[in-house]
């Protein structure tokens, strides 16, 4: 079963979040800042992450630049999501290998949907 963490300060999104991937046979792990991913990353080697940007403590930013510095990216896919228009927050974000920048909202269907193409073997031409 494949383990991805869900963070976001707010319960409501996590919740929804994990609902929608444990029905979809996912593993999930929750937190709600990025000092607590991190500790569950590094913890429960997940393949997926899926974050919020802007959160207390440690930002997105911060949390996949932490990520990137433990050498474990690209390996675990991240995929942030945001409503910041900040075009040198994202490119920063994006230049991280295996990580993916999605605006606000996000349903958890596609969601789901990116966790599903994520696991899709890559197509060789």
């Amino acid at each position: 079963m494949e383990r991805i963490v869900v963070c976001d300060d707010e319960a409501y999104a996590r919740r929804v979040l994990q609902m929608k991937l444990e029905r979809a046979g996912y593993e999930v792990l929750l937190a709600s800042d990025g000092d607590e991913a991190l500790d569950l990353v590094r913890t429960h080697g997940p393949r997926f992450l899926i974050t919020d940007l802007v959160m207390p403590k440690m930002d997105g930013l911060e949390l996949c630049t932490a990520l990137h510095t433990d050498g474990r990216l690209p390996a675990l896919r991240v995929l942030v999501v945001t409503s910041s228009n900040d075009r040198a927050q994202r490119a920063r974000l994006t230049a991280l290998p295996g990580v993916v920048v999605a605006d606000k909202p996000l349903s958890p269907s596609q969601v789901c949907a990116w966790v599903r193409a994520q696991m899709q073997p890559e197509v060789q031409g």
